[in-house]
């Protein structure tokens, strides 16, 4: 039992490090995990294998191939075709992960007589790739996949192709059925039963039997004649379905005629025919019956990049164009992201002055990113940055301090790849010894390619903009003045009321709300002060009921009136600790509390105000509750130490019940606030030191994003705050000397689309709207300032 476990586990570990080489696989394991080759997983069949889906114990999945057990199984060519598995390793190919070759004696009545019998079984085992093949999209133009992601699987198919001819090896077989597709709709070539292994100099070899499938075969595979061109025929057919929907020969001009129709006015549309042009010339030649007028795949990869490269040329010379039409190829695709396309630095004299970068990787890999500005004596920025697998990660570009803005527009190169690919390339690159970028960056994809890796090239517009106000563009957020507030101590705690432009404040010294009056344009604010050593490190309004509540320093809560002025109506000796959060129930008469005293209580106004429950939360110096607005019945509450680094506990409650329901442990952050996607998808977004984020699929208690900035790694989270409708997660740190930053993130890209720094600590957050402008109002130690946001054009929502 523990031998099987182990071997599971070691099936496990190969999914979650894709350095680890092939490996026997013991026949009961892979009976497990098919359910003993049950027809519920059967996944695909043909004429000498049925494959199935295999069942891991951590929820992961892979394929099992298992050949049929016939009299006349070619063992050679079970051989062949896993030493050929054993050499590839491409993430355009199939990730081989194991084989298992195993022979037992049986008896069987043979013409009345019992013999002992040979029961042979061959099973390979793959990665498991969910999309299916690429057969099951192939359509034509009119309708099924967009321009770009047939795009990027022809030019996957090629890349694959180029790794296995570069490695001496004809597959033979190529076809749709043979190209599956990930999670990220990325081909990866299959079935390799029917390749050759050509020795070095070996371009061709004569054979007895005819390989692969009617309607993808070369002409001269007829007369039993096998070349790498071979291949090269049957990419061509693939290729023209992919376009087309159809095989068979197709004039360039009847294919671009078909797609011009469905890609309409964008644009981008010349650049995009273009490609389709290229690949459209590729599938034909690659269709000639004379194999010696057939490119090699090396020029076809040729073509492809040129068709690749002037998609990038277009983007960079056309400022006007959008970002979502500047992302459209390589540069930018739904899973690797870097943010925004064009730098605009806010030119100020003999200041120090920066902008943001996004880098954005929704893949499974480890993303390696090399950033070489055109100018490394101008501009100040990382050199590189490793991207772990759904995460963002943000760097600084800063403009050296001088007089004068400079005359010319500058840039950066970006160069991503995965890690994999990242070994074939030097560990210490010296940017200052290359005064061409481009070249160094020509270089450097070509040493990864020769290897079999692939990189991708981003080139970034710096522009300088003279006028602060206007640097980012539209949807740049105005800052309006600030108002202090010294009387009452400095501020502890904030809250925005829901419907009205009211902030309700805590301070060290007493409880202030501050109303706007729209005819004075000013805030009125009324104050109570209190005497003695009292401070109000929570607040909230409780609209529907016309009260605020505070709780404080010395476990007490207060509940206040505030019709007119603000009116203390009701005192409870809540807690034997200071009071550090609360949360109000949308639509029952509850208030949640939680105090040093190492407990959360739920209270009932409707019933006096007593407490109907009590929860005891872990013991650290940090806690926050808060209701979640989907099921208001529960509640989450986050417990952190003051140690930087430290693992924070998550709990998710009922509100009928004293032990929690669910409990996360290994979570690093402070403060969390819930949020909705457009699906009515709930996420929790968990901050922590640097400000690091963590997106918390709810359902699932599942981490799907982190976010993080490099260069706020040692500060600590203060705040974060979700708006109600647009995908907008506001953060507060406390970046030392009495600093803070203040970021606004969106959070259904996993873009940082503004940050700011203040000479303040930020303390909190809250939303309102002000004669139709949205405003985030923060809360700093001295004072509150507003910004007055565009949110539909800041989120992209108009």
């Amino acid at each position: 039992m523990d031998s099987e476990a182990s071997t599971h586990n070691i099936l496990e570990h190969m999914l979650l490090n894709r350095n680890t080489e092939p490996t026997d696989l013991p026949l009961p394991l892979l009976k497990a995990i098919t359910n003993d080759f049950s027809d519920d997983l059967q996944i695909g069949s043909g004429g000498f294998a049925v494959v199935y889906k295999g069942l891991l114990g951590n929820g992961k999945m892979v394929a099992v191939k298992k050949l049929k057990n016939t009299l006349d199984m070619d063992e050679k060519k079970y051989n062949q075709e896993v030493g050929c598995l054993m050499r590839v390793k491409h993430k355009n190919i199939v990730r081989f992960l194991g084989y298992c070759a195993d022979t037992q004696g049986k008896m069987c009545d043979y013409g009345g007589k019992f013999v002992m019998a040979d029961v042979r079984q061959r099973l390979l085992c793959f990665e498991y790739l969910p999309k299916g093949s690429l057969h099951e999209f192939i359509t034509d133009a009119s309708g099924g996949l967009e321009w770009k992601k047939r795009y990027q699987i022809i030019k996957g198919i090629c890349d694959g192709l180029h790794y296995l001819h570069g490695e001496r090896i004809v597959h033979l077989d190529l076809k749709p059925a043979n190209i599956l597709l990930d999670h990220n709709m990325e081909p990866k070539i299959v079935d390799f039963g029917l390749s050759k292994c050509f020795d070095e100099q070996q371009s061709r070899a004569i054979t007895s039997q005819l390989f692969g499938s009617m309607g993808y075969l070369a002409p001269e595979s007829h007369s039993h004649v096998i070349t790498f061109k071979s291949d090269l025929y049957s990419l061509g057919v693939i290729v023209q379905e992919i376009l087309t929907g159809q095989k068979g020969y197709s004039e360039v001009e009847k294919v671009l005629e078909s797609w011009t129709s469905r890609l309409g006015i964008l644009s981008m549309t010349q650049v995009l025919l273009e490609q389709i042009r290229v690949c459209a010339k590729i599938s034909i030649d690659c269709m000639d019956p004379n194999p010696a007028k057939r490119p090699d795949i090396q020029q076809i990869i040729e073509m492809l990049d040129v068709g690749e490269c002037t998609d990038e040329l277009s983007r960079t010379g056309m400022n006007a164009l959008s970002v979502a039409e500047r992302s459209l190829g390589y540069i930018h695709t739904d899973l690797i992201d870097v943010y925004p396309m064009e730098l605009r630095l806010p030119f100020k004299p003999n200041k120090h002055i920066q902008c943001t970068v996004s880098l954005i990787n929704k893949t499974e890999d480890e993303i390696f990113f090399l950033i070489i500005p055109n100018n490394s004596v101008r501009y100040i920025c990382a050199n590189e940055c490793y991207v772990l697998p759904h995460s963002t990660c943000v760097f600084y570009v800063a403009i050296q301090e001088q007089l004068k803005p400079p005359s010319d527009m500058d840039g950066l190169q970006i160069l991503y790849m995965n890690t994999w690919s990242r070994n074939h390339i030097p560990k210490h690159i010296d940017m200052d010894n290359h005064s061409n970028t481009t070249i160094l960056l020509d270089n450097l994809c070509g040493q990864i390619r020769e290897k079999g890796g692939e990189a991708h090239k981003v080139p970034l517009i710096l522009t300088i903009n003279c006028d602060p106000d206007t640097a980012n563009g539209k949807g740049e957020p105005h800052v309006a003045p600030r108002f202090p507030l010294f009387t009452i101590g400095g501020l502890k705690s904030i809250d925005v009321h829901p419907t009205k432009p009211w902030i309700l404040t805590g301070h060290s010294k007493g409880v202030c709300i501050s109303k706007k009056n729209l005819q004075s344009n000013t805030f009125e604010t009324f104050h109570i002060i209190t005497e003695g050593k009292r401070r109000y490190l929570s607040v909230k309004f409780i609209a529907r009921e016309q009260w605020a509540v505070s709780g404080d320093s010395r476990g007490t809560i207060h509940v206040y009136t505030h019709t007119d002025e603000l009116e203390n109506v009701k005192i409870i000796d809540a807690h034997s600790g200071a009071v550090r959060s609360l949360a109000v129930h949308a639509t029952q008469p509850y208030l949640l509390s939680s105090a040093d005293d190492y407990l959360i209580k739920l209270w009932d106004w409707d019933m006096g105000w007593v407490c109907t429950r009590s929860f005891k939360r872990d013991l650290y110096d940090l806690h926050q509750v808060t209701f979640n607005p989907m099921d208001t019945n529960t509640f989450a509450s986050v417990s952190a130490s003051l140690e930087p680094n430290f693992p924070a506990s998550i709990k998710f409650w009922s509100i009928n019940s004293a032990d929690p329901t669910t409990e996360l442990n290994r979570v690093y952050g402070s403060f969390v606030a819930f949020y909705l996607t457009g699906s009515d998808q709930q996420y929790m977004a968990i901050v922590g030191t640097g400000g690091n984020i963590t997106i918390l699929d709810v359902l699932s208690r599942t981490a799907v994003h982190t976010c993080k900035s490099d260069q706020h790694c040692y500060s600590s989270a203060t705040a974060v705050a979700c708006h109600p409708k647009f995908p907008l997660l506001v953060t507060g740190t406390n970046l030392g000397e009495n600093r803070g930053g203040v970021f606004l993130w969106n959070n259904s890209t996993y873009r940082l689309e503004r940050a700011f720094q203040f000479e303040d600590e930020v303390k909190g957050f809250g939303f309102t709207t002000v004669d139709g402008s949205e405003w985030l109002v923060i809360g700093f130690r001295k004072t509150i300032q507003m910004l007055v946001i565009d949110l539909p054009t800041l989120t992209g929502q108009r």
